[in-house]
């Protein structure tokens, strides 16, 4: 199950790489698998498929057997068309860059939330045990 985007037609830079993109763009960025369902998904074929053969699904049968995930399970900063308050946003999905790259700076929503979170997970770790 995925998050059904839809088809915004762009480039995508990663890791300084343009990336075309195609049909099912992020959709791959969150799913949830049925398991005993996905026996094509061997350790070798992961391993030596193509970058759109996974993105894109080509292990499957046929694209009637992705189901769907709400919208608020895969908020694409920066991506999405309507504001994260118009839905309980669940999961944050930053496209461009994340907060957590050394010097980025103005990723997009959700981007102090991001930091407090690091602040108080790091404040948990650098506590004293009792």
């Amino acid at each position: 199950m995925v998050v059904k985007h839809p088809y915004i037609q762009h480039d995508h830079t990663f890791r300084g790489n343009t990336i075309p993109t195609y049909k099912m763009f992020n959709w791959s960025s969150v799913m949830l698998f049925n398991n005993p369902k996905c026996t094509a998904l061997t350790p070798d074929y992961v391993n030596h498929a193509s970058y759109h053969d996974l993105h894109q699904f080509k292990w499957l049968d046929h694209e009637n057997r992705i189901g769907e995930l709400p919208v608020k399970w895969n908020h694409l900063v920066g991506y999405n068309k309507f504001p994260p308050e118009a839905y309980d946003v669940a999961l944050v999905h930053w496209t461009k860059a994340a907060p957590s790259i050394s010097g980025i700076k103005g990723v997009g929503e959700y981007e102090a939330q991001w930091h407090k979170f690091k602040e108080e997970i790091m404040d948990a770790i650098e506590a004293p045990s009792m």
